[in-house]
């Protein structure tokens, strides 16, 4: 499975968002870097939706990011409606304050399926 790589989002100040994707034999990794926010997550949703394409067995969503809005986690539910539409493993990975912050308190932790590191989140996708 070829994964292209996304081009990074531009916002005013410069590159505001970044997805970089990785094939683990099937579990596609996409990790967010930068802004999460109304400014970028059309340009990254799309980036993320167009990955069910590819058929993978699984996603990973890695949120490595330095910041997301309830623009982000909007993303992450339809991402994880989508998944389980298309029958497709999926995961969330938030090992930063920015990240998981916005995950707990809106209460998502409890919904989302969590990982605390992006290799758990792939073997227990596969096992999947």
């Amino acid at each position: 499975m070829t994964v292209e790589p996304v081009e990074p989002v531009e916002s005013v100040d410069g590159p505001a968002a970044g997805v970089d994707t990785d094939d683990r034999d099937g579990v596609l990794v996409a990790t967010i870097s930068g802004e999460l926010d109304p400014d970028t997550v059309d340009a990254v949703g799309a980036a993320l939706f167009d990955l069910f394409d590819e058929k993978p067995h699984a996603l990973v969503v890695d949120l490595a990011v330095a910041f997301m809005s309830s623009a982000g986690l909007s993303m992450l539910l339809k991402l994880h409606s989508r998944a389980q539409t298309d029958e497709i493993g999926f995961a969330v990975v938030a090992k930063n304050n920015a990240a998981q912050d916005p995950l707990f308190i809106s209460g998502l932790s409890e919904v989302l399926p969590l990982a605390d590191t992006v290799d758990e989140a792939v073997e227990s996708l596969r096992k999947s």
